[in-house]
Parts: C-alpha cells; structure tokens; sequence
C-alpha cells in the first residue's frame, strides 16, 4: 500500500454527531482562517498600523464571509452546468461540497473593500496584510482537498454518469475529465 493509497482512503469526515458531520474541508478552512489571522495580527503590530480589536474582527468577518460566499457562488456559476439553475435550493448546500478558487479571490476582493470602508483603513494596506495570509489559508486548504474532491466526485457521479468533453488537439485528444476521473485536464492519446 503506497502513501497515496493511504491518502486517498481518508473519510472526508471527520467527526460525526448524529445528523452534524465536520469535515476535514471544513476543519482545514478554520485552521488556515485561524492562523492567517494570527499572522496578520502580528504582522499589523509590527508594521504599527493602528487597528483597534473592533476594526480587527470587522475585518476578520468581513474576509472570512467573502470567502465562503464568494467560493460557493464562484464554483455555482462556473462548475454548475446549469444544475443550479433547476435546484436553487442546492445554491448554498455547502455540505454538498463545491468551492471555486476563483470565486473566493472575487468574494475576499469585495469583503476587504467593505472592511475598508467600514474600518477606514485603507484597501491597499488591508491587501497588503492579507497577501501574507493567503498562503497560509491556502496551504491548509489544499491538504484537504483530495479527500473533498474525492466525495464530491462520488456525489457528482450518482448526478452525470458519462458525460465527458472531448477536444481535438494535435495527434492527441484532451479529454476534460468531470466525473469518472479527478478534476483535471488529461491527455488520451488517438491511435490513428
């Protein structure tokens, strides 16, 4: 059995308490929201930008909601093939998995300008601190991902079983893989 084998065998569950399940998605994206902020806090006193407790969390609630909101919306509209469009009420199932990247860069963009104007530090100073913080948040985030994606792979499978895209490109076939690989471009090769 190889390291990869182990990893893929994790249950994207964490814990279970009756009809509540936390997920490692979930306890990755506290614990990178957890220390992202830890380092910004320090990194504010250290480069003396008055930032009062209340500004802080203002900000911190600001972000976090950007994030969550914004990644939910972004993978709806970009990953959701018009599925939402006959289920709104699946919009904000986020125990059904699906956070898009891109839409939470768009959902912390506009949560740091509201905290900027609600807090009057300036946006440039709150991006600055926060492109420290990403990484972090990031970091922890991609650690859990192959066991979410794995789940929300299994769900999506139940929902479009084969259905691929495929696209002429040289001698080979680049095949979008959705839902009976992991997400990623593939190259298949033609045998003509």
């Amino acid at each position: 059995m190889t390291l990869n084998d182990i990893y893929h065998a994790i249950d994207p569950v964490a814990l279970s308490l009756g009809p509540l399940q936390i997920r490692w998605y979930g306890l990755a994206y506290v614990a990178g929201f957890i220390c992202a902020f830890l380092v910004i806090a320090k990194l504010s006193q250290r480069w003396k930008i008055r930032i009062n407790d209340d500004a802080f969390f203002t900000v911190v609630f600001c972000v976090i909601f950007g994030v969550i909101l914004g990644g939910r919306l972004g993978y709806v509209l970009v990953y959701g093939d018009g599925y939402y469009l006959q289920h709104p009420e699946k919009i904000l199932a986020f125990n059904e998995g699906g956070m898009s990247f891109h839409g939470g860069l768009v959902g912390v963009i506009i949560g740091g300008i509201i905290a900027a104007k609600i807090t009057k530090i300036p946006f440039l100073t709150l991006a600055d601190m926060g492109v420290v913080g990403v990484p972090i948040g990031l970091f922890f985030a991609r650690r859990a991902d192959r066991p979410a994606v794995r789940a929300h792979r299994q769900l999506h499978q139940r929902r479009a079983v084969g259905r691929s895209h495929r696209y002429a490109m040289g001698r080979g076939v680049w095949r979008r893989c959705g839902h009976d690989a992991a997400p990623s471009l593939a190259v298949v090769r033609s045998t003509a």
